[in-house]
């Protein structure tokens, strides 16, 4: 008996694979009935040994959405999945380009896959990018790669006003992992002085404290030192930015 014509329902899954059903008959009867199953438009091919089935409207038989098709295909692989870069830097308002082509990212292998008449791309990213996972840090941190060591400055610090308190301190804990990160520098530079204004008087005066002793260096010269860091980094982070120029070494080397 045919593959195809076993009474036994087939599980319902996002995408499925021939080797996956090997229990109801042999791999050439398996592959056979997948190619009719293609060929009667009950099934689509996406990637290479892979199938999903078309969702059906009162319009006809469309392609499915391949963001739950690459989540579950990587799920299966045991790989890490997440939009690209640029749709999440573009949902942040960090940039106004519309990616055109759907790409995502994985910590496997890149490789390329059809939808219909849609190509796919997942692309390989290095795992410290997927040490998020999905929450927004995660989405931020995908941003942040994307746009590059020019643009992070001022995209750390729009996303700093966009973030939960609690998610941004996910992404600035990240830099011990990568301390070598340029993008975990900028925001953690960014930052630091918001973090100080954050205090109390009293924490603030023994924050100051503490900073003299560890550094041979007066507390009054500490805190003009943090209100220069802030005053340039809210200068710079303004559409002024462009028109202004900062003279002086004292601040060209806060700045």
């Amino acid at each position: 008996m045919p593959f195809s014509n076993k009474k036994e329902p087939l599980p319902r899954v996002a995408s499925c694979r021939p080797k996956e059903f090997l229990h109801l008959g042999s791999r050439a009867a398996v592959d056979q009935s997948f190619t009719r199953l293609v060929k009667a438009g009950k099934l689509m091919r996406f990637g290479r040994g892979t199938y999903v089935a078309p969702v059906e409207s009162k319009f006809g038989l469309r392609a499915p959405a391949p963001e739950q098709e690459v989540a579950s295909l990587a799920e299966k692989k045991g790989e890490a999945i997440s939009p690209s870069g640029a749709v999440m830097a573009n949902v942040f308002g960090l940039t106004t380009q519309v990616p055109v082509r759907e790409v995502f990212l994985t910590s496997g292998r890149s490789r390329y896959m059809r939808l219909g008449s849609r190509q796919v791309e997942v692309r390989h990213a290095p795992r410290w990018q997927f040490v998020l996972g999905t929450s927004p840090a995660g989405r931020a941190l995908h941003a942040l790669a994307w746009l590059g060591k020019q643009h992070a400055r001022v995209a750390a610090a729009k996303l700093q006003g966009q973030l939960p308190r609690e998610e941004w301190q996910k992404l600035l804990n990240v830099r011990a992992r990568c301390r070598r990160g340029w993008h975990w520098r900028l925001a953690r530079r960014s930052s630091m002085a918001d973090a100080y204004f954050s205090h109390s008087d009293t924490d603030r005066a023994e924050i100051l404290a503490i900073g003299a002793d560890t550094l041979d260096r007066p507390a009054p010269l500490l805190e003009k030192d943090i209100w220069v860091v802030w005053t340039l980094s809210k200068l710079f982070n303004t559409d002024l930015a462009r028109h202004l120029t900062v003279k002086g070494g004292t601040s060209l080397s806060k700045a």
